[in-house]
């Protein structure tokens, strides 16, 4: 249901109103009138802005619902109060007076990790890398993870640091890490099955033939097996160093980024 609004325009048909090119540039309007009596037109300039911006406000409240009217500035104070929600803490991080003094709506909430292609760190986010950050500059994202990777003191917490590290799902019940309960500290003291722990790189335990006499069949050698260096080795021998340096999947570097 519409309210109503009784601050209208003025001059809503223009007499006598100076163009906007004759009002950037007078005098009267960069210096105001210091002597004489300014042209009519400038008055009336200043007046229709003035109105229109005025009527354009009341009449957006009036669609609300809101009755809008200057016979008291107290009851129209109020209205406004509550509408805008003004409050004297302009740092407000909570309520209503978050959403007015900060207006930093985003379908991103704070903590959230996203794949980042470039080495250019976009705004509104931080790079995964372990950097100790204070509280007060990023108190939306302290206020999720918390000192949970670690703090330099009171007033400073850690991020993340995903640098070098593949991601696993947090096993969380689904016994699919038979390593969970060894998961090193997180930067908190936790470790184990959580959130942020760690583990090593390894490959799974499997077993390799090494027998000389699985290569070397008996009669291959008139039934004579070929002997190896004392030392009880039972004919076991060690195969020939291959690989790199680490056990990994084909990967391409990307940087993983954190919503402050």
């Amino acid at each position: 249901m519409a309210g109503s609004n009784n601050f209208l325009q003025f001059d809503v048909n223009k007499n006598n109103i100076q163009s906007i090119a004759d009002y950037v540039a007078s005098t009267y309007r960069t210096g105001g009138v210091t002597s004489g009596v300014a042209p009519s037109s400038i008055h009336n300039r200043l007046f229709y802005q003035l109105s229109t911006m005025v009527a354009a406000l009341g009449t957006a409240l009036a669609n609300k619902g809101y009755t809008v009217s200057d016979d008291s500035i107290a009851n129209l104070t109020t209205l406004l109060q509550s509408v805008i929600a003004v409050n004297a803490d302009w740092n407000a991080t909570s309520g209503v007076a978050q959403i007015l003094n900060k207006p930093t709506i985003s379908a991103v909430p704070p903590g959230s990790i996203l794949v980042w292609p470039t080495q250019i760190v976009p705004y509104g986010y931080l790079e995964c890398n372990g950097a100790s950050k204070l509280i007060t500059s990023y108190i939306d994202l302290y206020n999720v993870i918390g000192y949970q990777y670690g703090q330099l003191d009171s007033s400073h917490f850690n991020l993340p640091d995903y640098r070098g590290y593949f991601l696993r799902g947090w096993d969380h019940g689904a016994n699919k890490d038979p390593d969970k309960l060894t998961r090193s500290d997180r930067g908190d003291g936790t470790s184990g099955d959580h959130t942020g722990t760690k583990e090593a790189d390894t490959f799974k335990s499997h077993v390799h033939s090494n027998k000389l006499q699985d290569m070397y069949h008996p009669y291959s050698f008139g039934g004579a097996m070929p002997q190896v260096g004392a030392g009880g080795n039972n004919g076991n021998y060690n195969t020939d160093a291959t690989g790199g340096n680490e056990t990994r999947p084909i990967n391409i570097n990307v940087m993983y980024i954190i919503k402050t």
